[in-house]
């Protein structure tokens, strides 16, 4: 909506209105995590199309993706924040292998992208050639911001079901576990006020969304490690006995692991909650972000400085 044109909004916004066209993100990769500006991908020209080698890695649901939104060098003579594009890539085609990565519970739903030789046309590019770096912080401004808008809701869900286990096995009556939860609920409640915050701050044009979506991303994804380690107190030595069935939904989607480790819906919480402050930015980089921005703090030093 922000960075494409008139063509690609009319190309692509309808079906991902109607939900008929799935996406992933291409942007960290082995040796780009959080200096994302250090990533090799490349994407060079032939013609009309860009024809792109590299390797992403921790891209969510690539194996089901029709398309993804693809950071590449298309200039390696340019600084390394200015050499960037921002593609729009068609996963299904030769020379792109989506490699799923098992996790504990037998769940795969990050993934390795190999990249040999593959093709995209050269109008996919959005927000300009070489202009990929302001694009994607847009992207994570969302991701980290607007997003929460709504995103309170899955913690409220989750909540209840913790207090609903913690009233079935009496755990509700430890007065220890009851100021936990209290302050679970408090904590689902100030996401729920940022949201209309962070939506107030969109609708009217603001632009807070850095330093507020900094604050969002530590907020939620420190609020759901808490709150999870809360829930497998709650269940106890239950909490280590496999108690999932291969059918259980997990934020609405089918827990896509094996059937011979069959965790709760809890249980899967529980393991992917551990990755959530490291996805779409880390919390050491939040922080930075809010120190360096909006308290105008000195930036940190670089490394061998």
């Amino acid at each position: 909506m922000q960075w494409a044109t008139d063509e690609q909004k009319a190309q692509f916004i309808p079906g991902i209105l109607k939900g008929t066209i799935t996406w992933c993100q291409g942007f960290s990769e082995p040796d780009a995590g959080s200096d994302l500006a250090s990533l090799k991908t490349r994407a060079e020209l032939d013609g009309n199309e860009w024809i792109i080698n590299g390797q992403k890695v921790w891209t969510t649901q690539a194996q089901f993706a029709d398309y993804i939104f693809l950071l590449a060098r298309t200039d390696p003579d340019a600084p390394k924040h200015a050499g960037i594009s921002y593609l729009l890539v068609p996963m299904k085609q030769p020379g792109i292998e989506v490699r799923p990565i098992a996790q504990v519970d037998g769940s795969a739903d990050f993934n390795e992208i190999f990249f040999t030789n593959a093709r995209c046309p050269r109008e996919n590019v959005v927000g300009g050639e070489n202009n990929g770096w302001k694009v994607a912080m847009t992207t994570l401004g969302f991701e980290r911001g607007t997003s929460a808008t709504t995103g309170y809701r899955r913690f409220l869900r989750e909540l209840d079901q913790i207090i609903e286990a913690a009233k079935k096995n009496g755990r509700a009556a430890d007065p220890l576990i009851r100021q936990r939860l209290a302050r679970a609920w408090s904590a689902v409640k100030i996401m729920e006020i940022n949201g209309y915050r962070s939506l107030t701050d969109a609708l009217n044009g603001t632009r807070h969304m850095a330093a507020l979506g900094a604050c969002n991303k530590m907020f939620w994804s420190e609020y759901h490690q808490e709150v999870m380690e809360l829930a497998i107190d709650i269940l106890g030595m239950d909490g280590q006995i496999l108690s999932g069935t291969p059918g259980d939904m997990v934020d609405d989607r089918l827990r896509r692991g094996r059937d011979d480790y069959p965790v709760s819906p809890l249980q899967a919480s529980f393991f992917f909650s551990r990755s959530e402050t490291i996805w779409g930015g880390t919390a050491e980089i939040q922080r930075n972000i809010v120190g360096e921005r909006v308290l105008g703090l000195p930036k940190e030093p670089k490394p061998g400085a």
